[in-house]
């Protein structure tokens, strides 16, 4: 599967939250990810916050139904089934 720049994934941020955030690139072991917004701001080259690295086992293809699970239990303050969810893959 090609990476694809702005394609919609979720993130294992500190804490086990999940986050939805989309691809910037891919760097050696990282994928750098973005939000919509920052996205817009630096395909535009306009100023934005730098893209971040997660760890490839911290980055989740985006599912609708399952990110809507994943997000629901951390809301609810339950841990989330990260097992539910597709790893991303460049």
């Amino acid at each position: 599967m090609a990476t694809m720049r702005g394609e919609k994934i979720i993130v294992r941020a500190w804490g086990g939250r999940p986050l939805v955030r989309v691809v910037w690139d891919v760097c050696g072991e990282s994928v750098l990810v973005t939000d919509e917004q920052g996205l817009e701001s630096l395909m535009a080259g306009n100023d934005a916050p730098m893209p971040i690295g997660f760890p490839f086992n911290d980055v989740f293809a985006y599912e609708d139904s399952e990110a809507g699970k994943v997000l629901g239990a951390y809301a609810a303050g339950r841990s989330p089934q990260w097992s539910d969810l597709h790893r991303f893959k460049a």
